[in-house]
């Protein structure tokens, strides 16, 4: 085997990049683009989000020509409920490195008391030191310190395609093509966001069979199969608007068309603020900044497929919620009270730093296991209101929300003398 740097064949700062895999080569998937980010372009350091560098990309798909084979849509927010999901020693150890975020955290400090015995000091969560890793280097910094700005994204770990197949023969994917797509809008990925940034320029580095003899043989070998895919779907829970001191509890139904015809074995639900000002504070943007799941008050959802209801008693409250997700989906790297209700009395002051949040870490994940035909879906959230004369408080318990839902289906790849077919199975 060989390795090979790729340059895109095409990029645009701020809209896409596209790499073609050479078509006379035997290329393996395990494939990774580096120099993944931003440059920050006036002068001046920032840091990413919490999450990292590539809350820039909006979507990535993987063609053979004109045919799609495989795809993250709202990838921005998938790879954050990815890293979130991680355990708490790879987010303190080159997962940070890789990807410019800082979710590692420790506990810090020790209980203090004054001779009457109160509590003067007590530990703090804080994010794994050191956290220079998510720095955004500006124009006035040394050479040396800008490229640190690009980050290294794994294909294989996001895209079922390229854990699927070990290799791609040239004989079967004729004109294979990776795009990224990147958010027009980049601030919700920095901090700071007063600073001007454009998106680096990429590039690829995979390996290929430089022996001809087993070349060929791989080529004759193929015999297609099965990968996962990541299907997403999302729908937007309306806003509450509720009287000083008052609660309600809000009932929305939907149907989710996206999945019909197909079978899909999990999901997780990522619950992103549709208001700017629960994430931001005046020009700087919160460490999770929009990509966190936001913890909702006496949050209840029930499905049906295909008629028939899936909880017995609905899936509710977040010690449910989080046993549903870890039998389910996977676990979740989470500080104490990260997934739940943060309130304008109270809060989670005594618990954090200023780079972890409350309530932000608030996921739902299930099993499904069926062949979707029709799904119909029920919501349920109590909206807090605003304590007497604060009128801004509490807004993330009644804001509108984009309930995004990021559900694991299989298709298939299969030869024929003209090609292949690419179906769900």
């Amino acid at each position: 085997m060989k390795l090979l740097y790729l340059d895109p064949s095409y990029n645009s700062s701020k809209f896409r990049t596209e790499f073609r895999i050479p078509n006379n080569l035997v290329v393996y998937s395990d494939m990774e683009i580096l120099n993944v980010g931003l440059q920050k372009t006036d002068n001046g350091d920032t840091k990413y989000n919490s999450f990292g560098a590539f809350n820039i990309i909006k979507s990535i798909e993987v063609y053979d020509g004109s045919t799609l084979l495989d795809q993250v849509q709202a990838f921005d927010i998938y790879q954050s409920w990815r890293q979130v999901s991680r355990s708490n020693a790879d987010n303190q150890s080159n997962a940070r490195a890789l990807n410019g975020g800082d979710l590692g955290y420790l506990n810090f400090g020790a209980y203090e008391y004054d001779n009457l015995g109160a509590e003067t000091a007590n530990p703090k969560i804080v994010p794994f030191i050191p956290a220079y890793t998510n720095e955004l280097y500006g124009a006035n910094a040394t050479e040396a310190d800008k490229k640190k700005n690009g980050k290294v994204l794994s294909l294989p770990e996001y895209l079922g395609i390229f854990k699927g197949f070990m290799y791609f023969p040239p004989n079967v994917f004729k004109d294979l093509r990776i795009v990224i797509n990147y958010n027009s809008n980049v601030l919700d990925a920095v901090i700071d966001r007063t600073g001007t940034y454009e998106t680096l320029e990429p590039f690829m580095s995979l390996r290929y069979e430089e022996n001809e003899e087993m070349a060929m043989a791989r080529m004759k070998q193929f015999s297609g199969g099965v990968f996962d895919t990541i299907e997403h779907a999302s729908v937007v829970l309306p806003a509450v608007n509720v009287a000083d001191d008052a609660t309600e509890v809000q009932e929305e139904s939907y149907f989710i068309k996206s999945y019909n015809d197909k079978y899909i074995t999990d999901l997780v639900m990522v619950k992103t603020p549709n208001n700017p000002t629960t994430y931001t504070s005046g020009n700087n943007t919160h460490p999770y900044s929009k990509y966190g799941s936001v913890s909702q008050c006496e949050f209840e959802v029930q499905n049906r497929y295909n008629g028939v209801t899936q909880f017995p008693n609905k899936l509710r409250g977040q010690n449910r919620s989080l046993a549903m997700l870890v039998d389910s989906v996977n676990g979740l790297t989470m500080a104490t009270g990260q997934n739940l209700v943060q309130v304008a009395e109270g809060g989670f002051q005594d618990f954090y730093n200023d780079r972890f949040l409350g309530g932000q870490a608030s996921y739902v994940g299930w099993r499904v296991d069926d062949l979707i035909k029709e799904w119909k879906m029920d919501v349920q959230r109590r909206a807090i209101g605003d304590p007497a004369g604060q009128a801004n408080e509490n807004l993330a318990q009644r804001q509108s929300l984009t309930l995004n839902m990021f559900a694991k289906s299989r298709k298939s790849i299969v030869p024929t003398a003209n090609g292949y077919i690419v179906q769900y199975v």
